[in-house]
């Protein structure tokens, strides 16, 4: 029997956790669903388990540390990652895991295609995805257009493969990284984004996470690997 994980990196989501991890055990009832929770200093671990989440801890906080500990101590035959901020739509699980699952790719990553046109997303912040995406095509290839979502599936096969790194933000453009230098087929899946809950902060600094995240694609010789993509 195919297992599958969800993984929810999580730090002060209290506004959003409960809903997230319920959305996800509704839509994707095969799954485990697990909350790490990354040193939050409001309720989120005490909502998650009420909503029915495993959690365990990642006292460094960044999202690449949670990630990685998560990823290193939950064993599955497929994963999904999203972020905790219910700005992901978990009906669209099944759009991701299903390429995985039928062997058609190793990693589904969720575009957010409409994501400044709907008001999601700051006008700022979407340049500056725009403009770091860019980079990454230009130097490493593959003609990606949301290298820096925070949905997607993934088979073990690449998970053992990725030994992540970064402990920040950088995460997501480190697993496209990864998943190139190990010849790893990627296909991208259009999604739609959410807009935050009233109330809930992001934990992203547009500056100071944007240098970081421009400092690790620049860190990795380039890949130039170019690859077809799906879903579009």
């Amino acid at each position: 029997m195919t297992t599958t994980t969800v993984i929810i990196p999580a730090l002060n989501e209290e506004k959003t956790i409960g809903k997230v991890v319920g959305d996800f055990l509704r839509c994707v009832p095969e799954a485990k669903v697990v909350v790490c929770d990354n040193a939050s200093s409001d309720r989120t671990r005490e909502l998650a388990l009420k909503a029915g989440a495993a959690v365990i801890s990642e006292p460094r906080q960044g999202k690449g540390y949670a990630l990685n500990t998560a990823l290193k101590s939950l064993e599955s035959d497929l994963y999904i990652i999203v972020d905790g901020d219910d700005t992901y739509y978990a009906e669209d699980a099944g759009k991701l895991l299903k390429p995985v699952s039928d062997g058609v790719c190793d990693m589904a990553v969720g575009v957010r295609l409409m994501a400044l046109t709907d008001g999601s997303v700051n006008i700022l912040r979407f340049i500056g995805n725009k403009g770091i995406c860019a980079l990454f095509n230009t130097i490493h290839g593959g003609g990606f257009r949301d290298i820096l979502s925070g949905y997607r599936a993934l088979n073990s096969s690449l998970v053992k493969k990725l030994k992540l790194r970064c402990g920040g933000f950088e995460v997501e453009s480190e697993i496209t990284l990864k998943a190139l230098t190990n010849n790893a087929r990627v296909i991208e899946v259009p999604i739609p984004y959410k807009r935050r809950t009233r109330g809930s902060t992001s934990n992203l600094n547009i500056f100071r996470d944007g240098w970081k995240i421009t400092r690790a694609i620049l860190s990795y010789s380039p890949v130039r690997r170019q690859r077809p993509k799906a879903g579009f």
